[in-house]
């Protein structure tokens, strides 16, 4: 799913410079601000009570990109211990530089939850040329110390205001964010043990909620569900290897569900109406999800 990081694109220009320095054969300039890459400030702010910092960090996520138009990227929850309440935002992003290059930035960001206070802190802030689809092209030059630091302020800031939006808004972001396969995996996958797992669960139901998704078609069948005509067999594959594939059964009045083709990658909306985990695993992983339409 494409999204755009609007406030890492703002500060982007700060960044491509060292790049087109170098590709202008001043190369010096190039090496030096990468030579100062080093340790950068984190960042922090307050999660108000009644809050949670995901729903924020999907709301950063999710950002409509009205300032990036020249920019083209995604961004993605990369890691999640809930445990812990760690989480890393990974994005890449291609856009032209200031003298029309076309270049890539990709970055790590880490953010950190400790009772009602939380931190940002960019690991890794590089950028070099691209071609179109953005392959590399030459060396990665990472950002500076100070201009991490920088972006760590303006990412906290944002995340700040994410979790002092309208109840409205704050429940559009919770809904993503909680119904994300991603973090539902996750949940499982980090917790120290099951009943750590199930308790979250149980403390952030998704039965009912509304849910986006691609998924891997197996068949299309006649649905035996009362009041659904097909049910569709899927798979969806989650971007991190290390997370299981989670069966997906879809339940649709729509016609256009037959012409399915099976191993094609198709977009699902609807309604959870179940959740089933394996009760026989050691994390309480989630074995199958029924979607209705």
């Amino acid at each position: 799913m494409k999204k755009t990081f609007v406030a890492l694109v703002v500060f982007l220009m700060l960044c491509v410079a060292a790049v087109s320095a170098k590709s202008s054969g001043l190369g010096s300039l190039g090496k030096n601000l990468s030579a100062l890459s080093g340790n950068a400030k984190p960042a922090e702010g307050t999660v108000p009570e009644g809050r949670e910092i995901l729903p924020a960090i999907f709301a950063v996520m999710y950002s409509d990109g009205s300032d990036s138009e020249k920019s083209d990227g995604i961004m993605y929850l990369s890691k999640a211990d809930f445990d812990a309440g760690t989480y890393t935002v990974s994005q890449k992003i291609i856009m032209k530089g200031p003298l029309g290059v076309l270049q890539r930035q990709d970055s790590e960001i880490d953010i950190s939850v400790n009772e009602s206070q939380f931190s940002v802190e960019t690991k890794k802030l590089a950028t070099c040329n691209s071609d179109k689809n953005g392959n590399p092209k030459g060396d990665w030059i990472e950002a500076t110390a100070s201009g991490k630091s920088k972006l760590n302020k303006i990412l906290a800031d944002e995340i700040s205001r994410n979790l002092n939006l309208s109840d409205k808004e704050y429940a559009e972001f919770e809904n993503k964010a909680y119904t994300d396969f991603g973090v539902l995996q996750s949940v499982a996958s980090t917790s120290s043990n099951k009943l750590k797992a199930k308790l979250w669960f149980k403390k952030h139901p998704v039965e009912k909620k509304s849910m986006e998704t691609k998924v891997l078609v197996s068949s299309v069948d006649e649905s035996k569900a009362e009041n659904y005509a097909y049910k569709v067999s899927c798979l969806y594959v989650p971007l991190d290897k290390k997370l299981d594939p989670v069966i997906v059964n879809y339940y649709s009045n729509n016609d256009e569900v037959i012409g399915f083709n099976p191993d094609s990658l198709v977009e699902i909306k609807g309604k959870i109406s179940k959740i089933n985990f394996d009760e026989y695993s050691m994390t309480y992983k989630i074995s199958s999800i029924d979607i209705e339409e």
